[in-house]
């Protein structure tokens, strides 16, 4: 199989090489053992108890371990979204309202 055709058929956006992406993302300097963790929920969904117990799993794991926490919001649905949708508007003040508890469960 010619897996280089393959990542091609794949993949044709991607123009860079490994070595220009690690050039590009350098590693983290964390301690050794330290745990990157994110929660990335959808923006054409409600937030609902399972995603509040994986956020606060992540956020306990990275911080005890000396690594990071990622709270990663963005429109990757935007095919599905539609403009007004009541989960759309509603998607910025949970947001906020969740980054000011985790800084306050944090201090």
């Amino acid at each position: 199989m010619d897996y280089k055709r393959l990542a091609e058929l794949l993949f044709p956006d991607v123009t860079m090489t490994p070595e220009e992406l690690e050039e590009k993302y350098p590693p983290r300097n964390l301690p050794e053992g330290a745990k990157v963790t994110r929660f990335a929920p959808s923006p054409t969904g409600f937030v609902h108890i399972g995603g509040v117990y994986q956020t606060m799993v992540g956020e306990r794991l990275a911080h005890q371990s000396g690594g990071v926490f990622y709270l990663r919001i963005e429109d990757t649905d935007a095919i599905i979204a539609e403009e007004g949708e009541p989960h759309v508007m509603f998607a910025a003040p949970a947001t906020e309202r969740l980054r000011s508890f985790l800084s306050s469960y944090n201090k």
